[in-house]
This record gives C-alpha cells, sequence and structure tokens, in this order.
C-alpha cells in the first residue's frame, strides 16, 4: 500500500505552483494508475499522526479540497485577522478530533510512506515521520532540489537551516529518494550521503509537461500583444528577472529592439527592488509586462502564442517551465546554470545568468525569425514530450 502525503497540498492557499503543482499532479495520476486501490491519500494531524483522507477529499478546479483539514497558518492570522483566527482555531480543534478517528497507515511490511513535499519547518510532522518508519514502514522522499543549501544567498537564512535540519534527520529513514534530475540527486548526495543507508534506491523522474485543462484562455492583461517572449516562474531573486531588466536596458541603450517581455508569477521573496526598477525606469517599463499569476488555461495560450520563452534562474533543481517551453514547440533563451541544460540539451539557446550581454545576445538571436524557425523544427522533430502519467508510473514502480 502507497500512503502519498497531501499535506502541503490540502494547506496551500491560493493556486498550485513550482512544488505544489508537481505533487498534485503526481497525486492526481498515482491515485489514476489501474493499480489505483493501492495508493491512499494521507495527512498529517498534530493529535492522531498521518490519517487516511482519500475518501474525504474531492479535485475540483485544480486543486484537491477537503472541509475538515486546516488551510493556511493560524498565526499569519492573528495578524491579520484577529477574529476570524479564533473562529478558525476553534473549528481546527473540533476537526481534529474527528481526524482521529479517521484511518491511519498500516504499519509493518507493504506500506510505504510517500512524501512529494514534506513539512520541513514542522517538528512534530518530522517526529511522526521517524515515528512512521520506526513501524515497519518504508519511506519514499521525492526531492526537488537543494537550492537553500547550493545558492543560501538567494534564499532566507531560515529555510536554508530547515532544510539542512530537516534532511539531516529524515536521510536515514529514506528507502526510495526520487530525484527530479541528475544534478538534483548528486546535489542531495553531496549534502546527505553521509546519512543515507547503504540500501537506498536512486529513482530519477522527469517531470510532466501535461498540463492544460480544458480549452486555453487569452489573459486580458495581454491586450493586443502579438509579437511577445515569455517568461514563466514566481517573481524572487533566484529566478534573476533583474538580468532580464538588465538585458533590456541594455538593449535600450545600445538601439536593439527586442519583443515585449511578458512575465507570469506570483510575487515571492527579495524582489522589491527589482519590481520597482522594472515597473518605474521610463527605458523599460513599457517593454515588460508584469502580468502576476494566471490559470492553467491562461498559461497554455501564453505558451502557444508567445514567440519564445525566456528563464535567467542562478539554480533550479529542475526547470519546469523549460520543459512545458518545449512542449508547446517553442524555443527557450535559459541560463545554463544547474540542471537546466539538462532539460533541453541543444534545443535551447544558453546564456551565463551572470552576463548581461549574453542574454541580450541570446534574447536578439531568437528574436530573429529565421533562427526561431530553424529550432522549432529541430524540437518538433527530436523533442520527446513526458506526461505526469508517465511520471507518476515510474514513482509508482519504484515503491
Amino acid at each position: 500500500m502507497i500512503y502519498f502525503d497531501v499535506t502541503r497540498l490540502l494547506e496551500w492557499q491560493g493556486s498550485y505552483t513550482g512544488m505544489e503543482r508537481v505533487a498534485y499532479e503526481l497525486a492526481l495520476n498515482m491515485t489514476k494508475e489501474k493499480d489505483a486501490q493501492a495508493t491512499r491519500l494521507v495527512y498529517f494531524t498534530e493529535a492522531a499522526g498521518f490519517v487516511d483522507v482519500t475518501d474525504e477529499v474531492t479535485w475540483s478546479n485544480g486543486r484537491l479540497v477537503s472541509k475538515v483539514t486546516h488551510q493556511g497558518s493560524i498565526r499569519q492570522m492573528v495578524k491579520t485577522e484577529p477574529v476570524n483566527a479564533i473562529k478558525e482555531y476553534l473549528r481546527r480543534n473540533y476537526h481534529d478530533r474527528i481526524l482521529e478517528k479517521y484511518p491511519k497507515i498500516a504499519p509493518g511490511h507493504g506500506s510505504v510512506l510517500f512524501i512529494s513535499d514534506g513539512l520541513w519547518d514542522r517538528a512534530s510532522y518530522i517526529d511522526e515521520v521517524v515515528k512512521t518508519a520506526h513501524t515497519g514502514v518504508k519511506i519514499g522522499h521525492l526531492v526537488h532540489d537543494m537550492v537553500p543549501l547550493v545558492v543560501p544567498h538567494v534564499c532566507h537564512d531560515f529555510v536554508t537551516k530547515a532544510i539542512k535540519d530537516y534532511f539531516t534527520v529524515i536521510t536515514p529513514f529514506i528507502d526510495v529518494l526520487v530525484s527530479i534530475s541528475k544534478n538534483t540527486e548528486s546535489d542531495f548526495f553531496t549534502y546527505f550521503g553521509e546519512y543515507a543507508k547503504p540500501t537506498i534506491e536512486r529513482v530519477i523522474i522527469r517531470h510532466g509537461e501535461d498540463f492544460t485543462k480544458g480549452n486555453d484562455s487569452k489573459p486580458a492583461i495581454i491586450g493586443n500583444l502579438n509579437d511577445f517572449v515569455l517568461c514563466v516562474g514566481t517573481l524572487e531573486i533566484r529566478k534573476n528577472h533583474l538580468l532580464l531588466y538588465q538585458s533590456y536596458k541594455l538593449a535600450a541603450q545600445q538601439g536593439i529592439e527586442l519583443p515585449p517581455l511578458v512575465i507570469v508569477g506570483r510575487e515571492g521573496w527579495l524582489t522589491e527592488q527589482t519590481m520597482k526598477l522594472i515597473r518605474d525606469d521610463p527605458e523599460v517599463k513599457d517593454k515588460i509586462l508584469l502580468a502576476g499569476p494566471v490559470s492553467d488555461a491562461e498559461l497554455a495560450w501564453l505558451y502557444k502564442h508567445c514567440s519564445f520563452t525566456t528563464l535567467a534562474a542562478l539554480y533550479e533543481g529542475w526547470g519546469l517551465q523549460v520543459a512545458e517551453s518545449l512542449y508547446y514547440g517553442k524555443v527557450c533563451a535559459v541560463s545554463n546554470a544547474g540542471p537546466l541544460p539538462e532539460v533541453g540539451g541543444d534545443l535551447n539557446v544558453y546564456f551565463s545568468p551572470y552576463n548581461t550581454q549574453e542574454c541580450l545576445n541570446a534574447l536578439q538571436n531568437l528574436a530573429n525569425k529565421t533562427t526561431r524557425k530553424i529550432l522549432e523544427a529541430k524540437i518538433k522533430k527530436e523533442y520527446k514530450p513526458t506526461t505526469w502519467h508517465d511520471a507518476a508510473k515510474t514513482i509508482t514502480s519504484a515503491l
């Protein structure tokens, strides 16, 4: 029996992006497998540990929904909605008593707890994983990236420490390690290899790219834009939007005409100054559009109608947006950092994430329609898409 931990998904507020999107697609597809009866969904509670909520949750509009689980942080609500925080606290206490009666993970041989996105910032959760392992349940763990350890200067200090502490404790109990790239697996064993079991099984999966649900829809904010460059990803310092700003600034100073840049994603960590530059610089503010978060249908439309895509990230665990770009037949001007060349090989155009002129050259190169058509033809001929069903099947087989 595989028990898929969906705690983070059920507590997540807003649309699923990044790791949450990955967890959602894997959970959805693993429960749709022919042997779906062998995959159950579990939720972590402080009082009862992991409880089986498979029959209680529903899949709705690209989200996993539950009436009895928690959503959001009480600590944050106290700051913004103190009255509602009291009501929510009482609701959670009531539902915790209900959840104590839910089925638990079956101990012993044949049971596997699969963690796609652990609660690395919650000590009680870590204790429960260890406790579960001691009952004879095997542990499978998906590793997205080691970004907070490899490039700690682009993350908050508390995240770096929490991730390090989490895997130092959890790694000795991992039986199957699922990595999203060769680079991520290598990073993991660089930092935590000394804690791993000699018998640990290593599995590398490739993310699925077929996220489209229903008909695509043009985002209203796009207006009459036809020829544009698309950049997808949370607005955080690691994604290096500053380099894209500097490249467009340099293009303006050198008299180089680039297609408008459309940046899609919610605002994340440490980006205030970069967003200020983009919004207010007279030379570039009309060339860069901050579109904010969009729906899957809108994202599909943007991929289909953009001229090409770009990603300037300082480091990634994989680079899902690069793979999605190729899935839609679009070439990407992309950073050569970490595993990003692993995603598309010679189907993309690369630059150093620390070199503005290199980035500008890549963008200018792909702005040329003739160059772009040659690469798009190569993508059509050589690129082999991966579905989320494929990724889920690989994990299910390993577990």
